[in-house]
């Protein structure tokens, strides 16, 4: 008996370390995982927990999705639920989460890039990585890949595999905690984390990258359907049905530089009237090509494309986005959007119909951001640093006790004093959206172009 009892002990001594190294994996990943698994887990948080706000229009797709709808734009009510190499089998199992969790909403926008609807590449590295679905959801997804011999999924160590994750296992996570090292991961994660949350879900192509022409375009040939995630995509528009769900199928622009054979386009409508026989009220959007100045890269819609594409939106579809009005919260993600453009006609589209106006602020402090928001709280403030051309900074009248802003559209110039240490006063009025011409001057050193909401 005591030998096996020392047996016992020693067994448990060899374990120890392991067991550590699972139990932190278990209740710390935001210490060691990779920068994309944030995003995997703020959407878990969301659909799981319940919400004060009511979202009347959700998002669900895959990247192409995720870049291409801007909540900040569409409605204070609208939430990115997309994620990158999301298909129909994990979308279903996301929109099942969420009506367990919250009321349904009035609207679902779907849209996937091709490639997620032929194959499930990210099921593995990043589903599972990350554990957004539940053991008995995985556990589903397993036994239809095995009867479909889903591309991506089913393997011979596929049950191996998903203990080893479900379990914590270092053989799957050993590379993140290496990569991770000793000063870990968590503060740029909850960055990330915190970021996702400002703009509700929309993280693909956040900030501003050009398509690289020259690039070899994209030819479309045929249009194909994986069985397997045919047979989810079928169970995701009923499941919108069954609660009252608009069904809005999304297909987004692509590159004026893509080539989208006859062939495609004839496959692709033969499937959606198909698909339109058996679900009678679903909506199909084909947007067609646009400039690459629009795209980050070949799929991926860039802020100012995703802009101008929400607007489109607003205009096919406004019945499902019902409050015109910016919340705070909308103004505080355009502001993170906002910051990151340079150039006048690139600000401009931005700007319009919203009550914005332009300030400058120079390396001297002339606006202290502390001290402004202290006394104007409820004004959000950013500033970018287009010191790159300081040419194109909007330069106001400044005599040295008072600077005066004019911008196109406003009836009165707006002027603000020059204040003392620790001070703010706002001594004129105005209102008013800045409007496609902006006054533009040569401004003096080290100018930083600002943004802020009009007071009152």
């Amino acid at each position: 008996m005591k030998n096996l009892l020392k047996l016992a002990v020693k067994c448990l001594l060899v374990c120890l370390p392991m067991i550590a190294v699972t139990v932190y994996l278990r209740w710390q990943p935001l210490n060691y995982v990779d920068g994309e698994a944030p995003y995997y887990i703020w959407n878990r948080d969301q659909a799981r927990q319940a919400s004060e706000t009511y979202y009347e229009t959700i998002i669900l797709g895959d990247s192409v999705a995720n870049s291409a709808f801007l909540p900040e734009v569409l409605s204070d009510g609208t939430l990115n639920m997309a994620l990158g190499g999301m298909t129909p089998v994990e979308s279903y199992y996301i929109l099942e989460e969420w009506l367990a969790s919250h009321p349904a909403p009035k609207a679902c926008y779907i849209a996937y890039q091709d490639l997620h609807l032929q194959q499930d590449e990210c099921f593995w590295p990043r589903f599972m990585y990350s554990h957004r679905l539940s053991p008995s959801q995985s556990l589903k997804i397993l036994a239809c890949a095995r009867k479909y011999d889903c591309s991506g999924i089913s393997s011979p160590t596929a049950f191996s595999d998903f203990l080893s994750y479900e379990l914590y296992l270092p053989n799957k996570y050993m590379t993140s905690l290496v990569n991770a090292g000793l000063k870990g991961r968590r503060a740029d994660n909850e960055f990330i984390y915190r970021l996702n949350e400002l703009h509700r879900g929309r993280y693909i192509g956040s900030y501003f990258q050009d398509y690289q022409e020259g690039t070899v375009p994209v030819v479309y040939e045929h249009f194909q359907m994986d069985p397997m995630i045919d047979f989810y995509y079928r169970r995701l528009i009923g499941l919108c049905m069954e609660n009252g769900i608009r069904v809005r199928l999304f297909k987004p622009p692509m590159p004026d530089n893509s080539i989208c054979m006859d062939t495609y386009r004839e496959e692709f409508w033969a499937y959606y009237a198909e698909l339109k026989e058996e679900y009678q009220e679903i909506t199909v959007d084909w947007f067609e090509p646009r400039g690459t100045v629009y795209f980050s890269d070949a799929v991926h819609i860039n802020p100012r494309g995703a802009l101008k594409l929400c607007k489109e939106i607003k205009d096919r579809h406004p019945e499902d986005f019902s409050d015109p009005a910016l919340s705070e919260r909308q103004k505080e993600g355009l502001n993170d959007y906002i910051r990151y453009e340079r150039l006048p006609d690139q600000m401009c589209p931005w700007l319009e119909n919203r009550d914005y106006i332009l300030l400058c602020w120079d390396a001297d402090g002339i606006f202290p951001v502390k001290e402004w928001k202290q006394e104007f709280a409820d004004i959000s403030v950013y500033y970018g640093d287009p010191s790159s051309d300081a040419k194109l900074q909007y330069v106001l009248t400044d005599d040295g006790e008072a600077i005066e802003i004019r911008c196109a559209g406003m009836n009165d110039p707006v002027s603000w004093t020059r204040p003392e240490p620790g001070t703010f006063k706002y001594d004129g009025s105005g209102s008013g959206a800045a409007d496609r011409t902006l006054e533009r001057l040569p401004v003096g050193r080290g100018a930083v172009c600002g943004l802020c909401r009009t007071p009152g």
